[in-house]
């Protein structure tokens, strides 16, 4: 969710972490890894990632989104239907499926999603242009609790849930949209993880950026370490046996053929 879209009630209301929470904990993910990836994959097993759509409801109502109309849909502080438009590249099959569920679980909970899948020229444009809203992307997170530069730097996807904080941090805060202290705490953090030659220290910087990032929920998790497998020539040799299996596109100099 692009908690930087221009618009004041989609900020009042994605800007409260009660809200995001909400979301996450009205996600079946049991429902999703057996349905999509027939079991071979893993669950975040963070907080507010477990399936309590009981807990769900209680934060909607808090945070004053307890009028309906006649529909049922949860109304906003404008008096509007809480809409959650999600447009995707497509990049693989399972994010239009997961969109469907995604509709169906949130739809349990009074609020209102699409899905669209859309080419990614044009997915982009909405990107730069800070006009998307919602968005399903294959990503790694800190929550996989691996010390690895990729993810850390910095946060990898802040664009996606808050596009105009990552241009103000990408571009030395000359263009963008100043973050909330919080935010710029984990943009210290993953700089840690990336530049600190110390193990100790790294490693308390990716204990604390998984504390900061699961509490608030910036970004929504799905399902971790999908299984996928990548079929390689026995003359291959150095292939690994596990960790990322995108080591093809972005280090096949690691890989050579045995004499």
């Amino acid at each position: 969710l692009n908690q930087t879209y221009e618009d004041p009630v989609w900020r009042e209301i994605v800007g409260d972490v009660r809200f995001r929470r909400a979301l996450s904990m009205g996600i079946n993910r049991e429902e999703v890894l057996d349905a999509l990836y027939f079991g071979y994959a893993s669950l975040p097993g963070t907080e507010y990632t477990e399936y309590d759509p009981a807990k769900s409801n209680q934060l909607l109502d808090e945070m004053g989104l307890d009028k309906r109309d006649a529909e049922g849909w949860r109304l906003g502080p404008d008096g509007n239907p809480v809409l959650i438009p999600i447009l995707s590249p497509p990049w693989s099959s399972d994010y239009a499926n997961l969109g469907e569920l995604l509709i169906e679980y949130w739809k349990a909970l009074g609020i209102k999603a699409t899905f669209k899948s859309i080419e990614t020229g044009l997915i982009v444009t909405y990107l730069t242009g800070n006009e998307l809203q919602g968005s399903i992307i294959m990503t790694h997170s800190a929550m996989e609790k691996r010390l690895d530069p990729v993810i850390a730097a910095p946060l990898f996807t802040m664009e996606w849930w808050a596009y105009l904080w990552d241009k103000w941090w990408r571009t030395d805060g000359e263009q963008g949209e100043e973050p909330p202290q919080v935010v710029k705490r984990m943009l210290e953090l993953a700089d840690t993880i990336v530049i600190t030659p110390s193990l100790e220290d790294r490693q308390k910087a990716l204990d604390e950026l998984i504390s900061i990032e699961t509490g608030n929920r910036f970004w929504i998790p799905g399902i971790i370490g999908v299984q996928a497998p990548v079929i390689v020539s026995e003359k291959l040799g150095n292939v690994p046996h596990d960790g990322l299996n995108k080591y093809p596109c972005i280090s096949a100099e690691q890989l050579f053929y045995k004499q």
